[in-house]
């Protein structure tokens, strides 16, 4: 059986996280490797020089007091022998553009897995907190759990093409109308500074989705379709042609 390394930025008791462990374990063996606590847009940092505390909960749920990276590192170089692929979602909260590739806890372990030799996803889901708290209990994780069924099954079964190395997969509230193949695009959130007392900020963020046809962002916003964008570790533009076609005979 193929070993499915799975984790998050949302933390191990995430509903999306559960989701997709369950939707993976029809494929191979699930090892769960995932922070303790919520680390949303901690992007692709380690933490360098201070200990990481490892719990094993049971032989197949590590929660680590750290980053998604972390997560990942430690997860694939002493945790578990020969990882096959690393899925990290389901996020609350789509993923689009460059900006929110770089920022993103959920991505920054995608790539760490990437860097590390292996195939790896990150899946993310068009909604607030809020929205998923209401819709709890519903089929909120339905549609991301059927594409990534896919979409392992193919890597699985025939790798991914060319320089791929990660896909970025974002999946809107609803009925999809369909799945794109899609190029990153640039600004999706908005950073936002408030100054709550003297010297004493939150950084937060505004959605303001404005993109051309063939962007992540436009294809999820205003196709509601399935974006998923295909990334070269040598650069992001790479292996979009080479997917696409890949894409199609899975």
């Amino acid at each position: 059986m193929k070993k499915i390394l799975v984790t998050n930025d949302d933390g191990i008791d995430a509903p999306g996280i559960k989701a997709l462990e369950e939707s993976m374990s029809e494929l191979g063996e699930v090892i769960v490797v995932a922070p303790l606590s919520q680390q949303s847009a901690t992007g692709r940092g380690f933490t360098l020089g201070s200990p990481v505390r490892v719990n094993k909960r049971d032989d197949n749920h590590f929660s680590v007091d750290g980053v998604p990276v972390d997560c990942v590192f430690i997860g694939m170089t002493k945790l578990v022998k020969d990882v096959d692929l690393v899925v990290s979602g389901i996020n609350i909260g789509a993923n689009l553009g460059i900006h929110s590739l770089m920022r993103s806890g959920t991505c920054g372990a995608a790539f760490e897995a990437a860097n590390l030799g292996v195939p790896s996803i990150a899946v993310s889901i068009e909604s607030t907190p809020e929205e998923a708290h209401n819709m709890e209990g519903s089929h909120l994780f339905d549609e991301a759990q059927k594409i990534m069924k896919k979409l392992v099954s193919g890597i699985i079964e025939k790798g991914l093409p060319g320089d791929v190395k990660m896909l970025n997969v974002n999946v809107p509230i609803g009925e999809p109308k369909g799945v794109e193949v899609t190029r990153l695009g640039e600004e999706y959130v908005t950073p936002l500074l408030k100054e709550v007392e003297d010297s004493v900020y939150v950084i937060g963020g505004v959605i303001e989705p404005k993109e051309k046809p063939g962007t992540d962002i436009y294809t999820l916003h205003d196709e509601r379709k399935i974006s998923i964008t295909p990334i070269a570790i040598e650069g992001f533009e790479h292996g979009i042609i080479d997917f696409g076609e890949w894409l199609k005979k899975i």
